[in-house]
């Protein structure tokens, strides 16, 4: 909630730190104030009203169309009281035959959720390898797991040092 000026009101549980900062200590987090908190707008612009630099990052609120609950709330940052996300999901399913029919409103923003996902693991794989070349070492003698007679596998990391006998070489070439 704010004030007429545009401030923010404190809640309970809310409090002002050494910095300025409203935090909030959350029930699920007592001993770790957050300074995060989720807002819900619901609001609709006119395609026409959006001219000039306007894009749909940064919609004028002078020409919104804010949703109103049914008892007459302005649904335009209303407070959430979490430092979260929620996503609830709430079944296409008919009751007394408990059969699943139709798609989830949500299913749109869960294929968007994954691919981000996948996107990003995509990107920490593609990273490692760029981080790990290729190694090959001449002149040295690999470790011999004792219990196989199999040469052991060398892990490489950042900041791995291979040790070549005398006169070993690394040579690269494209």
């Amino acid at each position: 909630m704010v004030d007429g000026n545009g401030w923010a009101l404190l809640t309970s549980g809310d409090a002002v730190d050494s910095e300025g900062q409203i935090t909030r200590k959350y029930p699920w987090q007592p001993d770790r104030p957050a300074i995060v908190t989720c807002y819900l707008t619901d609001a609709e612009w006119r395609l026409k009203d959006l001219k000039g630099h306007h894009t749909v990052y940064n919609l004028p609120t002078e020409k919104a169309t804010y949703r109103r609950r049914a008892y007459g709330e302005v649904l335009e940052r209303l407070d959430l009281m979490v430092d979260y996300l929620p996503v609830v999901h709430v079944p296409n399913t008919i009751p007394d035959a408990g059969e699943h029919w139709g798609r989830p409103i949500f299913a749109g923003v869960l294929q968007a959720l994954d691919e981000l996902s996948a996107t990003d693991t995509d990107s920490a794989a593609s990273s490692a390898t760029t981080g790990a070349p290729v190694v090959a070492v001449s002149g040295a003698r690999m470790p011999v797991n004792r219990t196989t007679g199999q040469p052991e596998p060398v892990i490489l990391r950042a900041g791995s040092v291979v040790q070549l006998a005398d006169g070993g070489s690394m040579e690269g070439g494209v």
